[in-house]
């Protein structure tokens, strides 16, 4: 996102992370990538991320996220 003027925010990153649900390692490594950032992942972004885990047939992995979310308090 950078790399064309816009500085990364919660919401672009929310937004390309919702729109990439079916491509589960594309949309986990942008919220990798907006953890690395700085930019916080925001309750949002996490619940994008673990519909696609179980549109993707992983439920185990949202699971697995939903808990640790729970345990950061976010």
């Amino acid at each position: 996102m950078d790399e064309k003027g816009f500085p990364p925010c919660p919401a672009a990153y929310y937004t390309l992370i919702n729109a990439l649900e079916k491509k589960l390692s594309e949309a986990a490594n942008l919220f990798n990538e907006m953890k690395n950032q700085g930019s916080g992942p925001h309750v949002y972004t996490y619940n994008a991320l673990r519909s696609g885990m179980v549109n993707a047939g992983a439920p185990k992995r949202a699971i697995e996220m939903f808990e640790a979310v729970k345990g950061s308090g976010v």
